[in-house]
């Protein structure tokens, strides 16, 4: 079975992949001069990868603002029915079932994280290293061997104190902006500092051990992350004043009727 699974993600995820980087380096071979290096077409690689899953980045998003509305919901429910938890209960299920897309998007973006952390794996284990050159397809352009691995002085087949550092001080600002971002009320503040702390630790030693390969292209996807984030906290902050003056207008309306009466 995994020899099976391990066969169609190399034929449909990993080949085709390996391929575009050996094409990008390719091309940078072409207009470099031959002064071409992995490290640019590991960054095209993670451009080309974070902008055809913009979808499911925006769907995301969408997803988070529909948290809020559902959040509100929940709210009215536990206000409504707090004298019987049993209705409470079945009335929280049937919202939550009444909005799959959201379930359904969070595990597929953990699918596709999966996905991308194997191919990098055997990229930078197996791939960059020539044990994967039979998987180049055969009218891709010829391109010399090895791969020139240094990037900006650093070997990308190595680990990277500055490429690992940097990476935790993006994280540091991407956790930030996610927690400004957040649903108020949906994380506490003393998890959310605990986010925005332990992860880039976390992250700055499990990456310890990776090639600096590895690093860079995190680096440009948590890049990506970060702009998406700010949208994201953009949005959100918009929603929330949306729904205080949506509010406010509901407090008057009532004062209104309670007048005229």
């Amino acid at each position: 079975m995994l020899a099976v699974l391990n066969h169609w993600f190399v034929m449909l995820i990993y080949q085709p992949l390996f391929n575009l980087v050996v094409f990008f380096y390719w091309g940078v071979d072409q207009v470099s001069n031959g002064e071409n290096t992995i490290g640019v077409a590991v960054i095209l690689l993670a451009v080309v990868i974070r902008i055809l899953l913009l979808p499911q980045s925006l769907n995301s998003i969408q997803n988070e603002r529909k948290q809020i509305a559902v959040i509100k919901d929940i709210a009215k429910l536990e206000a409504e029915f707090s004298a019987d938890p049993v209705e409470l209960n079945r009335r929280k299920k049937e919202l939550l079932r009444s909005k799959p897309s959201m379930i359904v998007g969070e595990i597929f973006g953990l699918l596709i994280q999966v996905m991308i952390a194997l191919m990098l794996w055997r990229m930078f284990g197996t791939g960059l290293t020539g044990q994967d050159l039979h998987l180049i397809y055969p009218f891709m352009p010829a391109v010399e061997q090895p791969f020139n691995m240094i990037f900006m002085g650093i070997s990308l087949d190595q680990p990277s104190f500055a490429t690992n550092f940097t990476l935790m001080i993006l994280l540091f600002i991407m956790e930030t902006l996610s927690v400004l971002a957040s649903i108020p009320g949906s994380i506490s503040r003393s998890r959310a500092i605990k986010a925005q702390l332990l992860l880039p630790i976390i992250s700055f030693i499990f990456f310890s051990f990776m090639p600096a390969g590895k690093q860079l292209f995190v680096i440009v996807s948590v890049i990506f992350s970060i702009m998406l984030t700010f949208v994201r906290l953009i949005l959100v902050r918009f929603d929330l004043y949306k729904q205080k003056q949506e509010e406010k207008v509901a407090v008057v309306e009532e004062q209104v009727l309670v007048e005229t009466k």
